[in-house]
């Protein structure tokens, strides 16, 4: 029975060993399974923040892109599109921008990343948007800013902050204003290098977005005036005007100085002016075609049916030709904005000049020939003359003429000296010229032509005076009466109720607390301060608008200016910006360089594709 007993005692403890055993190697592999269960998560967690850094990463380098487009080019719209993955390792997320970062989160809140944007606050260009990128797309994009006012407070002869100059509004200098309807005018500075005065010369300048602001005038061009340096209105002639791109503007000069420089004003800016271009006043000679005048040009041959005006554009045909019944040209330029009519064989559209028969200009002038010809190759491009019904070739340029393309034609006569220019007209990148000496005729009438078989079209033609000193042009700063840079100009400076002093037009800066006022309609701004001073540390500076404080302390170093953004609502159609100095110095005052005004909020934003 003992032997028993203990057999069955050792039975028991191999059974108890058994299960114990199996139970720790069931919980180590429980253990083993969790802890890798936990790795394969933790690793597929940071895989999952990777992903997400590198999306955070991209779309801040896509808005760096975009405010870096934005400030070099303020009136673009720009965009950028990105592809991103359309989940997270199988999760959906968004993306979330503001003004310090872009932020990348899963749904479920388990990942984030976040990414910072470069001094926004100082920059005063807003980011925002959030988006769901289920398509794998994003677009990160700025638009084009709608301003409202960009006042900016330059020096009388230092442009500001936005390429303006000062013009004070003091009585001693708004008396040399020509007219205080005109809000805007711009210098024209021409430099003549020799000893001698020259009196009515035209001249022509050429604007474009970069030397000329467009917004500031009227979009047909009517209020554009033209004076001297003593307020003498002067007579100008727009021969093309192109509102936001290329114009080209005659004026006349009525004297330009020795050895100096001259100056002369452009004014613009009044809503109520209706145009003055007349390039009659302007030329020695002039006409645009809106009509055929019998008593200023003789038609060769008599009668002949082959010419008239249509829509304002001469049409001359088979070998007709028009010459001044009156007008002699001895030394000049003549300039005609011309096209060739396509036909069946050949084109042509020409000038003659210093013709000695009006009644038979073939006979005896200098011709300028500018066509396309099939057989006479030296007629595409060519100077010439005709003599005793001959025509001798001084010096041609095969070079065709294209159909249907307007060009300006050139042709100046000084002396011996003839020069014959052509270029197209909307394209003037390159000219062909062709220049000869010839004295066989000294002076005579002028006009045009074609060959038989071919057929043209004339929008005007002009004469000037020729340059004797090619003259230095200088289209400078422009100034504003009101310094609101903006087609509005209901923009008022009033007293603040609780002090004495106010913001006078002239003053940028004041120790007193000051109110201004900008007519707007309502609705929501943004609102873009300039604070800053040449000589001295500003401190203390208080901002407010529509009663809010936006800017509270601000300041800024001796030399050194800061800009700052906000947005404002306008419920009653006046915006009100206070500024007031809040410190205890003696000295101390509030200064701002520029305000500016758009509408709603501007900035960098994104957006979903698709």
């Amino acid at each position: 029975m003992r032997k028993m007993f203990k057999l069955g005692d050792k039975a028991v403890s191999q059974v108890i060993g058994y299960l114990l055993t199996f139970a720790i190697i069931s919980a180590t592999t429980v253990t083993v399974v969790y802890t890798t269960s936990v790795l394969l998560e933790r690793r597929a967690t940071a895989a999952a923040e990777i992903i997400a850094q590198d999306i955070a990463n991209h779309v801040v380098d896509a808005i760096t892109e975009c405010i870096a487009m934005k400030q070099e080019f303020p009136d673009a719209n720009y965009s950028r599109v990105i592809n991103v993955p359309t989940t997270i390792n199988g999760k959906n997320y968004y993306i979330v921008a503001t003004d310090e970062r872009v932020y990348v989160n899963t749904t479920d809140g388990k990942v984030s990343a976040k990414s910072t944007t470069y001094k926004q606050e100082e920059l005063c260009i807003g980011i925002s948007g959030k988006v769901y990128p289920g398509s794998g797309k994003i677009r990160v994009y700025v638009n084009k800013s709608d301003y409202l006012y960009r006042i900016d407070f330059g020096t009388d002869d230092s442009p500001g902050e936005y390429g303006y100059a000062r013009f004070s509004s003091s009585s001693l200098y708004r008396g040399k204003w020509w007219n205080l309807n005109w809000s805007y005018r711009t210098p024209i500075y021409i430099y003549n290098g020799l000893k001698q005065d020259f009196t009515g010369y035209q001249i022509r300048l050429v604007l474009n977005t970069q030397n000329f602001d467009y917004s500031n005038a009227n979009e047909n061009g009517s209020d554009i005036r033209f004076t001297n340096e003593s307020g003498v209105e002067l007579p100008y002639w727009i021969e093309k005007w192109g509102y936001n791109g290329l114009s080209y503007i005659w004026f006349k000069a009525d004297r330009i100085l020795a050895n100096q420089t001259t100056t002369f004003y452009l004014y613009y800016g009044n809503p109520t002016a209706a145009s003055k271009s007349n390039g009659k006043a302007v030329f020695e000679f002039f006409d645009d075609f809106n009509s055929f005048d019998s008593n200023v040009w003789e038609v060769y041959p008599e009668n002949s049916k082959n010419i008239g005006v249509k829509n304002g554009y001469l049409e001359i045909s088979n070998g007709t030709a028009i010459v001044t019944k009156h007008d002699i040209l001895t030394d000049g330029v003549l300039r005609a904005k011309a096209k060739a009519i396509g036909t069946k064989t050949d084109t042509e559209a020409s000038i003659l000049a210093r013709c000695q028969n009006r009644t038979h200009p073939y006979d005896d002038s200098y011709f300028f020939s500018s066509g396309s010809f099939s057989t006479y190759y030296w007629k595409n491009f060519s100077v010439g003359k005709f003599f005793n019904t001959q025509t001798f070739v001084l010096n041609y340029d095969n070079t065709s003429m294209e159909v249907n393309k307007w060009y300006l034609l050139i042709f100046q006569l000084d002396g011996k000296s003839i020069l014959a220019s052509r270029t197209e007209y909307f394209n003037p990148v390159f000219y062909e010229n062709l220049d000869i000496t010839d004295s066989s005729y000294n002076s005579g009438y002028f006009g045009l032509f074609t060959t038989n078989g071919c057929r043209a079209e004339y929008d005007w033609i002009l004469c000037h005076k020729v340059y004797p000193y090619t003259f230095d042009i200088t289209i400078a700063a422009p100034a504003s009466l009101y310094y609101t840079f903006t087609k509005y100009d209901n923009l008022s400076f009033v007293d603040h109720p609780s002090v004495s002093n106010n913001l006078n037009r002239d003053d940028t800066a004041s120790n007193q607390t000051a109110l201004m006022q900008l007519g707007v309609s309502s609705g929501e701004y943004s609102v873009t301060i300039t604070i800053g001073e040449p000589y001295y540390a500003l401190s203390d500076i208080n901002v407010y608008a529509e009663n809010k404080l936006m800017l509270s302390n601000f300041s800024t170093d001796p030399g050194c200016v800061s800009s700052r953004w906000f947005v404002v609502n306008v419920s009653d159609g006046i915006l009100d910006l206070k500024f007031e100095y809040t410190g205890s110095h003696p000295g101390g005052f509030w200064s701002v360089t520029s305000i500016v005004v758009e509408k709603g909020v501007k900035g960098v934003k994104l957006g979903g594709m698709g």
